[in-house]
């Protein structure tokens, strides 16, 4: 396999790269000065919230209940016991 480098930034390039992982730079904009790469990642809470319309801690909340529940099975087959 044959490294290049980006014609923009320098930045080595793997053979069948289709952009510059370092500026972002590609075929399609002819690895111009305009190409930039946003590589801060998203919001965890926010895609959740996003996604469910609902806050994230409602997880908390299902595991609660769910303890809860269990907790009663166990304590009416130990009470049956008795």
């Amino acid at each position: 396999m044959t490294d290049r480098n980006c014609s923009h930034c320098g930045a080595p390039l793997k053979e069948k790269a289709i952009s510059c992982p370092s500026c972002g730079s590609d075929e399609n904009t002819g690895w111009s000065d305009n190409a930039s790469v946003d590589w801060e990642l998203p919001d965890y809470e926010e895609i959740v919230y996003n996604e469910t319309k609902q806050e994230s801690n409602n997880n908390l909340k299902l595991i609660v209940i769910s303890i809860a529940i269990v907790s009663a099975i166990g304590l009416s087959f130990i009470l049956a016991l008795l």
